[in-house]
């Protein structure tokens, strides 16, 4: 659970006596090169229902170029341990293939495990799995979380969204964690954007990157009125509450879902859609709490696309 959430204005960071870093550019070297030629997305042969992850193959230049950027991540990031062998799965939620290594220690056991866009060669997140007693040292609190998770953030060589980070204490992790979610057009694109997570000690304890591909938007988008009398006929037709009312109405980019056609694929689009999510609420009997859902309706063409219960 996380707690102590508050916001900060973005800072640009630099290196020694106030010069730009050159690592996203030498990271950047290294993607191109072991990158090059890789395709990767739907296997041949799936279906959706089939398994959500299916190993693939790795040729053995991939695997070369993958630890050579672990390599350089290494040292950059100041963490400890070799690289392990290249596993390349197909994910069905994403519609992607990644290609996932262990950072091995020096009994060959995992300290912490990368995962790179197979065909991009981007970094798509990394996390440690090791614990050591200086990692709970505090040497960073909430103010110093920011600059820190940027530093790491610039020496993985990726790019940070141009909004106000979000802080909050995560205490699983025992760990600062520092979100910059991402817009399209000034509007949120749900689940995506950069997190990175900082060990009170000043470590990185991982750092998550997710930015999936976006339809188009429509060329004459209905208004919120119109998606909102679409979600309750919907909803009205479909949840006999007499106290069903409506709570909330915003666009977003989101993926649709089988949560409005039980009989549709069991898996999310691949593509994110302008929509309205609709947010209802209505009394459940034995229920303290108002029982809370959303439907999405595409701002394109009107069509209820997914949506979800929240509570």
């Amino acid at each position: 659970m996380t707690t102590q959430t508050s916001r900060h204005q973005p800072s640009p960071i630099c290196g020694p006596r106030g010069r730009p870093l050159l690592v996203p550019i030498v990271l950047g070297l290294v993607v191109l090169a072991c990158s090059a030629g890789v395709q990767a997305g739907r296997p041949d042969g799936w279906r959706a229902g089939q398994p959500d992850r299916q190993r693939l193959p790795v040729a053995s230049d991939d695997a070369g170029g993958r630890a050579l950027q672990v390599g350089r991540l290494v040292l950059q990031l100041e963490l400890t341990g070799k690289p392990g062998p290249v596993e390349r799965y197909f994910e069905a939620v994403e519609q992607r293939v990644f290609d996932n290594l262990d950072l091995l220690g020096p009994d060959d056991e995992p300290v912490g495990s990368f995962r790179f866009d197979a065909a991009t060669g981007r970094l798509a997140g990394y996390v440690r799995t090791e614990w050591r007693a200086d990692f709970a040292l505090p040497r960073v609190d909430e103010q110093g979380a920011v600059p820190a998770a940027q530093r790491f953030a610039l020496r993985s060589g990726v790019a940070l969204p141009a909004v106000e980070p979000t802080v909050a204490w995560d205490g699983g992790w025992q760990a600062w964690e520092v979100r910059w979610p991402r817009l399209a057009d000034g509007i949120a694109v749900v689940g995506d954007g950069v997190t990175v997570a900082v060990l009170r000690g000043g470590q990185l304890k991982a750092i998550s990157i997710r930015e999936r591909p976006l339809r188009p938007a429509p060329l004459r988008p209905i208004g919120p009125a119109e998606a909102r009398v679409i979600a309750e006929r919907f909803a009205t037709g479909s949840i006999h509450a007499p106290d069903l009312r409506i709570e909330a109405v915003r666009q977003a980019w989101l993926a649709g879902n089988d949560f409005a056609a039980p009989d549709g694929p069991d898996v999310e689009s691949a593509e994110l859609r302008l929509a309205y999510v609709v947010r209802f609420s209505h009394s459940v009997a034995g229920w303290t709490e108002r029982q809370v859902l959303e439907l999405y309706v595409d701002a394109g063409d009107g069509r209820i696309i997914g949506g979800a219960e929240t509570s």
